[in-house]
């Protein structure tokens, strides 16, 4: 099945989708920008679930991707434009996952309680250490991020009605042993629902929050763990996914699956200040949002089905998200995550990790390039 079919841009191109819904990409950006077209080179069938996936890892040198439903953990090995199904577990499952630097170990956070440690290098990924609540955060865990040098893994927490523990904010895991990870320092910060990422320089946080004033907090990168607020810029919608250019300058935050239609912000994370925000046609209940090594293309991904017609994958130039595609196709349903390879023979490609419902069935990892 193709699930991308690139067409050439039209200035009515949001209204056209109403009308082609046979079509699998749609144009939105006005006739001569320069957006970026998709091509697939691959969909690997997973194994069926209950529920998910969703959540999706790439290691660093762009050799392994991890994938957790709440029923189990997939190894995938990518070699250039093939991927390979590697070993599966059902001993570890959760909603956020995060891998070394090595891309050897997985760490799976599940229901905000709980945190899998996993050896994904063997032929069966194998559970080495299983920490609970206190250990590793002192209240509901959101979102896991492992700094780019491997030696801390970072734990956004805070409230959420029923949680357990007290507290706010970004607890620090020692990973000298990334197969032992230590609660070193609990960092206290006014830290809500969202996702958190560090740059690649290693010098900045960043976080997304979600509560009666929806934000984005950048905190510098200490020595220990230790984090320092540099930053909170108030956001004119409830944000979610975030993406970091390579380059550490400039961070891209979608809106979350509540907000329709959605919204796409750039930061500029030099000045620390909002630069621009916008509503791309198309674009609501935003999952993931990813950004290509050379920082020219954005892709974002929506809560979307064919049954509907409604777009799921977007496709826009940065830094201007003036222009792009969408895309969608019945492979890829809801797409909950999406990832880009930093290195190696996959550098470049992304990887969007699509869902599966209440009723079961057998989601996909599709693969893209873009030019």
């Amino acid at each position: 099945m193709a699930l991308l079919l690139v067409v050439p841009m039209t200035a009515a191109g949001a209204e056209d989708a109403e009308d082609s819904r046979d079509r699998v990409v749609h144009p939105i950006a006005p006739r001569g920008m320069n957006a970026p077209q998709l091509f697939t080179f691959g969909s690997l069938a997973l194994p069926r679930t209950t529920n998910g996936p969703n959540d999706l890892a790439i290691a660093s040198r762009g050799r392994r991707a991890v994938i957790v439903a709440d029923d189990y953990l997939q190894v995938v090995e990518l070699h250039g434009s093939r991927m390979v199904l590697g070993g599966r577990t059902t001993a570890a499952f959760g909603e956020q996952v995060a891998l070394s630097k090595d891309g050897t170990t997985a760490y799976v956070l599940s229901d905000g309680d709980q945190l899998f440690v996993v050896n994904v290098a063997a032929k069966r990924p194998k559970v080495v250490r299983q920490l609970r609540r206190g250990a590793f955060a002192p209240s509901h865990a959101f979102d896991i991020a492992v700094t780019p040098n491997g030696r801390m893994l970072l734990v956004k927490h805070g409230f959420v009605l029923g949680g357990h523990g007290k507290g706010k904010g970004i607890a620090t895991l020692s990973l000298v042993k990334p197969r032992k990870p230590k609660l070193v320092r609990r960092n206290r910060l006014a830290e809500w629902g969202g996702d958190v990422e560090v740059a690649r320089n290693g010098k900045l946080v960043v976080t997304t929050s979600r509560t009666v004033d929806d934000y984005v907090l950048i905190h510098g990168v200490r020595k220990k763990g230790r984090l320092k607020l540099a930053k909170r810029l108030r956001l004119p919608f409830a944000p979610d996914g975030i993406a970091i250019t390579r380059d550490s300058r400039t961070a891209y935050v979608s809106s979350s699956m509540t907000e329709s239609p959605g919204r796409i912000a750039r930061i500029d994370l030099r000045k620390r200040r909002l630069v621009k925000v916008v509503d791309p046609p198309l674009f609501e209940d935003g999952t993931d949002i990813a950004v290509a090594p050379d920082g020219r293309a954005v892709l974002a991904t929506m809560w979307g089905g064919a049954s509907t017609g409604t777009p799921s994958l977007l496709a826009l130039d940065a830094p201007g998200l003036s222009s792009g595609f969408v895309g969608a196709g019945e492979a890829l349903y809801a797409p909950q995550a999406v990832e880009v390879s930093m290195a190696g023979s996959t550098r470049g490609r992304y990887y969007v990790l699509s869902y599966v419902g209440i009723e079961g069935g057998r989601p996909h990892l599709h693969g893209f390039t873009y030019h």
